[in-house]
């Protein structure tokens, strides 16, 4: 037996979600009612957010392919980022997008294989 949380870490933001997830039961000895974060899911290159937990704001990354990534690490070397988590994902769209799956990569094809990740979480 196993969280839905396992099964959104192949999409870009999964980890992110599961982490937010755990950290707000952790920090708040309670039950998340609204286990999803929606601003952290997509497949937006880029994806940031800013989330409340126990009245202390949590400020989060997202990118997924190595060209985001740069983009990253390059504000946070700079000092124009102060996150307090990033997550990143080498492969477009995240596992999804990787070389261990079936040959059509198409953005489209990318999205149906997060949103089937998301309905198994669900």
């Amino acid at each position: 037996i196993a969280s839905g949380s396992g099964a959104i870490f192949g999409a870009s933001g999964g980890v992110m979600e599961a982490a937010l997830r755990s950290v707000y039961e952790i920090l708040t000895k309670e039950e998340l009612k609204d286990v999803e974060f929606k601003a952290v899911r997509g497949m937006k290159g880029i994806k940031e957010a800013t989330v409340n937990i126990n009245g202390s704001d949590i400020k989060v990354a997202v990118a997924h392919g190595l060209g985001n990534a740069k983009i990253i690490m390059e504000e946070i070397r700079a000092g124009k980022c102060d996150y307090t988590f990033v997550e990143i994902m080498g492969c477009i769209g995240g596992c999804i997008g990787g070389g261990g799956q079936p040959i059509e990569k198409t953005q489209d094809t990318k999205q149906k294989r997060m949103d089937a990740l998301y309905a198994i979480d669900g």
